[in-house]
């Protein structure tokens, strides 16, 4: 063994082993992303568990549901499965002569904003699992991803793939069409999540407001799937290989956000035509505190004349301290227990301890206002 022989292998460079040697398996930020989500969604569930109350079961499907919109957007946002195909061929895996073809499994995963290219199999000296991301954020992102692939030696196959992606010239240009049905998607998306956020705000106060930007949010998600499929190249991207073809189709991100974006569409507007319906029984579905609206259409029908009665808790609570307090006669009058013959046959006394003194408030005049009445009192 000479000075600089250890850790090589018939002369060639230094290679300790297991540097390096773990692929990349899943999706960091998918995975972030689904984590979150499923602790929010276990914390729900244990508060809905531990709490009281016969309505509690509905608040918490009200509430996984519109938290799973957010959820799926992000998901979406995040994901690489907006299209994706697999082939299993024959190929190359180093681009020299004396090296035979491998047999391996070939993939293609395209998000809104990068490509993701796999390529795994076994050879002789072992299995290789090789997933490699190629950025399209900007326009020149591809170009400089694809020339510092070929820097690090990436294989041959992948190379032969991302070569389709880095390729803008003449009837090739499926990276352009590609990067923009993704960033317009990526824009509407973004803002479909800000919609969400602003009707969950907004259904705590005003149900129809929120499910108008409830029916929104669904609108610009299903916008996003439509506007991602017009932008699609003409020609659709088919990776020919030796034996066999690669071609593309929709991936569960895609469908995924276009499912839930109708779903999110028709409740929003099933919520919205609800409450026009019915509002009071919105109201009392979602929790909200009506006592104002019960005060307003009173005001509008005339009917604040007497003690208004509302059926809501705190309006209830008001009221029985008030009534405790003021003895229980809070809304007796003497003066409305009398018909109206008579108050109009004559005069009438009210009698206390020391005089007689007229009852003014048992006389119902029927004159119109501003007019006085005199009214002659015998003792």
């Amino acid at each position: 063994m000479g000075w600089f022989d250890a850790f090589r292998t018939n002369g060639w460079n230094t290679y300790y082993s297991g540097r390096d040697q773990s692929p990349v398996l899943f999706d960091v930020q998918l995975i972030i992303v689904a984590f979150f989500v499923t602790v929010i969604s276990i914390a729900f569930l244990l508060v809905v568990v531990g709490s009281r109350g016969r309505d509690r079961w509905m608040t918490f499907c009200k509430m996984l549901f519109t938290f799973q919109t957010g959820a799926i957007i992000l998901l979406c946002l995040t994901g690489q499965n907006w299209q994706e195909g697999d082939v299993h061929t024959h190929c190359s895996y180093i681009a020299q002569p004396g090296y035979d073809d491998v047999t391996a499994t070939v993939g293609v995963r395209i998000g809104l904003k990068s490509v993701n290219i796999t390529m795994t199999g076994k050879i002789e000296e072992g299995a290789y699992n090789y997933n490699e991301r190629f950025s399209m954020k900007e326009f020149t992102d591809m170009d400089t991803s694809y020339r510092d692939a070929r820097r690090r030696g990436l294989p041959e196959t992948i190379l032969y793939v991302a070569e389709y992606f880095h390729m803008d010239e003449g009837g090739l240009r499926w990276t352009r069409n590609i990067r923009l049905a993704g960033h317009f998607a990526y824009i509407l998306l973004w803002s479909s999540f800000a919609s969400w956020i602003v009707a969950n705000i907004l259904v705590c106060f005003d149900v129809a407001r929120g499910s108008l930007l409830l029916t929104l949010t669904g609108l610009m998600m299903v916008g996003a799937c439509v506007i991602y499929a017009l932008c699609q190249p003409s020609s659709p991207l088919v990776v020919r290989f030796v034996d066999a073809y690669l071609r593309l189709h929709y991936g569960w991100c895609f469908w995924l956000c276009l499912v839930s974006g109708v779903l999110t569409l028709v409740v929003g507007a099933a919520v919205f035509v609800f409450y026009v319906v019915t509002p009071r029984v919105a109201g009392k579905l979602f929790l909200l505190d009506w006592s104002f609206m019960a005060e307003e259409e009173a005001r509008d029908e005339g009917e604040t004349a007497g003690p208004l009665e509302l059926d809501t808790p705190n309006f209830k609570r008001k009221m029985a301290a008030t009534v405790a307090a003021s003895g229980g006669n809070m809304f007796d009058n003497v003066a409305y227990d009398k018909d109206d013959d008579e108050c109009c046959n004559g005069a009438t006394t009210a009698t206390h301890s020391d005089n007689t003194v007229p009852a003014y408030d048992d006389v119902r005049s029927t004159t119109p206002p501003l007019t006085s009445t005199v009214i002659q009192v015998t003792a």
